[in-house]
């Protein structure tokens, strides 16, 4: 009981003499700076008088603004370190511009108490500086534009005018009539004129990386840049064909259509939506019936389906076999509940197959349906080095977890390394797409963030 009693008296005395020890080794440090005769670009010398300028800076804060900076670094240090290192990014982002604004703007926006308030302030500011960098046609035309939506006033007296319209365009007009004052058309405009600024941004990055190709002074030796499927090889045509179409929305597979034909908008989207859909991953959409699958998957299934039942004449053929399991098809469901992906039709066939070629020790190619290491290609096996950055940041029981993801194999093993990747801030190097015949138009220089190596 006494010894309960004590602990937090203990603990206030150390911490008490820690605090003391601190401010011992500050003061030491500070003082040996100027009898210290080594070069003053010693970088260890540099990072040292930084930490004790930052330390002295925070001592002269006032109380309430170091606990709350105190409080700041406890809520990050609950973060996962993924969500931590992009606020850290965003803070320090925001500190730069803040900075950079005149002292009138600044003290502005910092004086505002309210957060919705100063947020809408920093937002608007931040409008005003991306207008001014815009051409005076651009500026002209938002100068033209009102502010926020229409009042209900004005609304209203452009409905009644719409009376006057003839009887056959009152549809038309009464709908465009009704869209254009339910929305703010200045911030739409805004937004398309970003969104294209991006895009053209884009464009000229990987152009860049081309510029060799694209100016030499002969246009007979300017190399052909790859706009359509066929451009990159027959292995990169049937992969888009068999693998990732089917894996695609409707809406992306509109993207790449429309892409097709173009360069470099063509690779680009090929290349962000082959990144965003790694067949080492359960997909929302694919091939639902056993016949839809690639012919190199119902291959493998029919020859190990067909060294089953060599005895006699199989019952049922396999895709009767793999569309026609309630029990199964529970159990699948399940599973996928379960890893937080939904159980849609192909992924629940993905399920039923892959399930079928892993307990017979059939691979496949390009990651499909990875459930160990050895269905994974060389970037994702150096990935997972347990010497590498990614595992070193994983704790016992997060290694025991994938261990345990593994042991159950697919969907659970690929799903468990997304999701800690996800937490700690790394982008696992997923297959996407095979390489091009031509080595010039490697994957990464169609990104605009090189994959890390």
């Amino acid at each position: 009981m006494n010894r309960c009693l004590c602990r937090p008296r203990r603990q206030q005395w150390w911490a008490l003499i820690a605090g003391f020890v601190a401010s011992a080794v500050l003061l030491a440090v500070e003082s040996g700076f100027s009898q210290d005769t080594r070069a003053r670009s010693d970088p260890r010398m540099d990072a040292m008088r930084k930490m004790v300028q930052e330390a002295k800076a925070f001592f002269a804060l006032p109380p309430e603004r170091q606990e709350a900076m105190r409080k700041l670094d406890d809520d990050l240090s609950k973060l996962t370190p993924g969500e931590r290192q992009q606020l850290m990014h965003a803070m320090r982002w925001y500190a730069d511009w803040l900075d950079k604004q005149p002292s009138q703007d600044r003290e502005a926006i910092l004086n505002i108490p309210d957060r919705s308030a100063r947020l809408a302030k920093i937002k608007d500011r931040l409008e005003q500086e991306w207008i001014a960098r815009q051409p005076k046609k651009t500026r002209d035309l938002l100068a033209r534009m009102p502010h926020g939506r229409r009042d209900p006033s004005v609304a209203a007296r452009n409905l009644v005018g719409m009376l006057a319209t003839p009887p056959n365009q009152r549809p038309l007009v009464l709908a465009s009539t009704l869209f254009i004052d339910s929305i703010d058309v200045r911030a739409e405009t805004i937004k398309r004129f970003k969104h294209h600024e991006t895009q053209q941004n884009r464009d000229w990055l990987v152009a860049s990386r081309f510029w060799p190709d694209l100016t030499d002074p002969d246009p007979k030796k300017r190399a052909a840049m790859p706009a359509h499927a066929g451009d990159f090889g027959p292995d990169v045509e049937a992969y888009i064909k068999d693998y990732l179409r089917p894996a695609l929305s409707k809406d992306e597979k509109n993207r790449l259509d429309k892409a097709e034909g173009h360069w470099p908008q063509y690779p680009i989207t090929l290349v962000e939506l082959a990144d965003k859909h790694p067949l080492a991953l359960p997909q929302k959409y694919g091939p639902e019936t056993f016949a839809e699958l690639p012919k190199l998957i119902t291959d493998k299934v029919t020859a190990k389906w067909e060294a089953k039942t060599a005895k006699g004449t199989p019952k049922a053929a396999p895709s009767v076999f793999f569309q026609n399991q309630p029990k199964k098809d529970k159990e699948y469901r399940e599973r996928l509940e379960k890893v937080e992906y939904a159980p849609t039709q192909a992924a629940r066939l993905a399920c039923a197959v892959a399930n079928y070629l892993h307990q017979k020790k059939e691979t496949l190619p390009y990651e499909i349906w990875a459930a160990k290491p050895a269905d994974l290609a060389p970037p994702m096996k150096a990935f997972l080095d347990p010497e590498g950055p990614f595992m070193s940041s994983l704790n016992d029981a997060e290694r025991k977890e994938l261990e345990d993801a593994q042991k159950r194999g697919w969907p659970e093993y690929p799903v468990k390394i997304k999701n800690l990747a996800d937490k700690y801030g790394f982008r696992p190097p997923w297959f996407s797409l095979p390489e091009p015949n031509d080595a010039r138009h490697h994957w990464d220089k169609y990104r605009a963030r090189h994959r890390a190596p």
